[in-house]
């Protein structure tokens, strides 16, 4: 019983450290507008990375869930921990795109900011419903 107070101790540093660093981070990516200098086009397919990262993150948190219902703790860590090395590589890979690629407005079909008339009656909607998504997300992001 010691030893596992002493065990989520030890796992609560890690969650504060990690809760306080990643707003930096993000922060620091918002804030700051010179972007690196990473040669090469393999840049450019870390958001297809990004889904499937943050798919396994879906697999092995359920997973977690069904593991600790089912009263099985070491399982239960075990998806626990995969999860959270899952989050830190979609963290590092996040960082690495934001920082090295311009970021492109939803909508913005010509790449170049301009939107003509009716293109932008046509992604409308669906940019207002892209918004709300990512606003929720954020502010979810946040809470978490």
């Amino acid at each position: 019983m010691v030893k596992e107070q002493a065990d989520n101790k030890v796992y609560l540093r890690i969650i504060y450290l990690i809760s306080i660093l990643i707003p930096l981070v993000v922060a620091f990516l918002i804030f700051f507008p010179a972007k690196l200098a990473i040669a090469g086009d393999w840049i450019k397919i870390l958001p297809g990375v990004h889904a499937v990262i943050n798919s396994l993150t879906v697999l092995t948190l359920i997973s977690a869930l069904v593991s600790i219902k089912n009263g099985n703790v070491k399982l239960h860590r075990s998806f626990m921990f995969a999860s959270l090395i899952l989050g830190v590589f979609f963290l590092i890979s996040y960082v690495l795109y934001h920082s090295s690629v311009e970021s492109v407005k939803f909508g913005d079909i010509n790449h170049d900011g301009t939107v003509s008339d009716a293109e932008l009656l046509k992604v409308g909607t669906s940019r207002v419903i892209y918004l709300v998504i990512l606003a929720s997300h954020i502010l979810l992001s946040i809470l978490v």
